[in-house]
């Protein structure tokens, strides 16, 4: 009597994994194809974060720097030298943010069928105080500078 239930689970669990394993199969091209299109959006959503972080930290070792020199810890020289590194780094940084195409809709909220925010919904428009940007009305964080918004923001 005891091998009867260890039997059914052997059974289950090879079920399971054929199940698994011929599932992409049975896949219509139409769901593998929006797959791939969330896919690609990721990897631009990625691509656009890495870069928006890499401006950031550019942004930062810029105002060290400054900071830096101002304080006479880094002389005329070596501070101009940097300044000119950093400067260029920050350029094409820039440049591959302007290279990159507009994200569009977000393929989940798409099929959902939803809105991308509350403020579209609202016709309300709200900016971070900080750096500009649009966010959000339920937003807490600048999504571009990191920021935290305060209540009221700005119409």
């Amino acid at each position: 009597m005891a091998e009867f239930p260890a039997a059914w689970i052997a059974l289950f669990i090879f079920a399971f994994a054929v199940f698994v394993i011929v599932r992409p199969l049975f896949l219509s091209q139409s769901a593998i194809e929006a797959a791939q299109g969330v896919d690609a959006w990721a990897t631009q959503l990625r691509r656009q974060a890495d870069l928006l972080t890499a401006r950031r930290d550019v942004y930062a070792a810029l105002r060290d720097l400054d900071f830096e020199y101002s304080t006479d810890k880094v002389s005329q020289e070596e501070y101009g030298r940097q300044r000119y590194k950093l400067m260029g780094q920050a350029v094409d940084i820039l440049q591959q943010i302007d290279q990159l195409p507009p994200l569009g809709d977000d393929p989940i909220e798409s099929a959902l069928g939803g809105s991308n925010s509350i403020a579209e919904e609202s016709g309300e428009v709200y900016y971070c105080s900080n750096c500009g940007e649009e966010v959000g009305l339920t937003d807490h964080f600048c999504g571009s500078c990191g920021s935290e918004l305060v209540e009221e923001a700005s119409t």
